[in-house]
C-alpha cells in the first residue's frame, strides 16, 4: 500500500490538469465516482465539552460573505513592542470523535465540494451535515441574535517587535466571536482612519505579518510567498500549519499539492476542519500529543495504522474536489 501511494503521488504530479479532469469525468459518468448530496447519518448528538470561557480581546473572522462555514478566527494585541496573537480554530475534531456516524461520513466525503454553476451561483455539498457545519460548529458571530460561546482550539503566538517568534502554545476553550467581516471589509479597514477595535486588529495583524516576513531569521518564514503571507486570511493559518508541522509526532503533510507522509515542507492542512477531513486528523493527533485533549486511542490508532490507505483516500477526494469546483454544472447532473 505504501508503494502504491508513492506511485499514485508520482502519477498525480506527472499528469496534466486536463488529463486528471478527463479521468475524473469518465469515472463520474461510469458511476465509479459517486457524489452524495444527502447525508445517511442520523442527526448526531449535539453535546459539547464544557470548556473554560476565554474572554479574548476583539475576536474576528475574515471570510467571504457567501461562505457558510467559518473555520477560523483571530485576536491580536500589542503591548510594549510584544505582539500577542491568538488564532481560533473550530473544535470540530472533538465533536466528531464523539459522533461516530457523522465522523465516518465526513471521512468518506473527505472535503466540502464547492460547485460553481452556469448562473455563477455556488452550490455546496458539505463534508459535515449543514445544521452542524453552518451553525453549531461554524465560528459565526451569533445564533438567533445572541452571543453564544463557541468551542475552539486556541493557538497562542507571542512575537517580538522584530517579528521573532518567542513562544507558541495550544489549548481548548469556549469563546465568543465578536465580528465576522469579509476580505473586502478588511481591506477597507486597512485603508481607513478608523480607530475602532476591528480596525486596530486588522492593522496590527498586517503590521505583524510584514515584520515576520521581512525581518524574521526563521528560514521557514523566508520561504513563504510574501503575497500569500500578507493575506489577512492566510497569515494566521500559516502560523498554525507550521507550528503543528514542526512539533507533530504524527501528521499528514502537504507537498506539491498532494497529501503525504513527508514532512520536508513541514506544511500541514490543519485549519479547515469543517471543510477538509485531513485537518481533523492533524488536529486530533496534535491535541492528544500536547495532552490538551484525550481521545479514544483506538480511533486515533486506526488512522495511524492505516496511514497509506488514508492518504490515498484523501488525495482521491481532493482531486474530485478540485474538479467539482471547476466543473460544477457537470457534477451537479450526476449527484445522488
Amino acid at each position: 500500500l505504501y508503494l502504491k501511494n508513492k506511485l499514485l503521488e508520482k502519477i498525480y504530479i506527472l499528469l496534466s490538469k486536463a488529463q486528471k479532469a478527463l479521468l475524473i469525468k469518465e469515472d463520474i459518468k461510469k458511476g465509479k465516482i459517486i457524489i452524495n448530496s444527502k447525508f445517511s447519518s442520523r442527526r448526531g448528538n449535539i453535546l459539547f465539552d464544557e470548556l473554560p470561557i476565554y474572554e479574548g480581546s476583539h475576536i474576528i473572522t475574515i471570510d467571504d460573505a457567501s461562505s457558510p462555514d467559518l473555520d477560523g478566527a483571530f485576536s491580536i494585541d500589542k503591548t510594549g513592542g510584544i505582539y500577542i496573537l491568538d488564532v481560533y480554530i473550530s473544535d470540530t475534531p472533538s465533536f466528531l470523535i464523539k459522533n461516530n456516524e457523522v465522523m465516518n461520513e465526513a471521512y468518506n466525503r473527505g472535503n466540502t465540494l464547492y460547485l460553481t454553476l452556469d448562473n455563477n451561483k455556488r452550490y455546496y455539498i458539505d463534508m459535515i451535515p449543514p445544521f452542524l457545519s453552518h451553525t453549531y460548529l461554524s465560528l459565526e458571530k451569533s445564533l438567533v441574535g445572541e452571543n453564544h460561546p463557541k468551542n475552539v482550539i486556541k493557538f497562542n503566538f507571542i512575537f517580538g517587535d522584530n517579528g521573532e517568534l518567542y513562544s507558541s502554545s495550544v489549548s481548548r476553550v469556549r469563546t465568543i466571536i465578536n465580528k465576522n467581516i469579509t476580505p473586502t471589509d478588511a481591506q477597507a479597514l486597512l485603508e481607513s482612519y478608523n480607530c475602532d477595535k476591528s480596525s486596530y486588529s486588522i492593522k496590527t495583524l498586517q503590521e505583524l505579518a510584514i515584520k515576520v516576513i521581512s525581518n524574521s531569521q526563521d528560514d521557514l518564514y523566508k520561504t513563504i510567498n510574501p503575497k500569500v503571507a500578507l493575506s489577512l486570511i492566510a497569515f494566521p493559518s500559516i502560523l498554525v500549519n507550521y507550528y503543528i508541522g514542526r512539533e507533530s509526532e504524527f501528521a499528514i503533510y502537504r507537498e506539491n499539492g498532494i497529501y503525504t507522509r513527508n514532512n520536508k515542507g513541514i506544511y500541514t492542512s490543519s485549519v479547515t476542519p469543517l471543510r477538509k477531513f485531513v485537518s481533523d486528523i492533524n488536529l486530533m493527533f496534535f491535541l492528544q500529543q500536547k495532552e490538551v485533549a484525550m481521545y479514544p486511542n483506538k480511533k486515533l490508532y486506526w488512522f495511524q495504522d492505516n496511514i497509506d490507505e488514508v492518504i490515498i483516500h484523501l488525495n482521491e477526494k481532493d482531486m474530485i474536489s478540485k474538479y467539482a469546483n471547476s466543473n460544477g454544472q457537470f457534477v451537479k447532473k450526476y449527484l445522488k
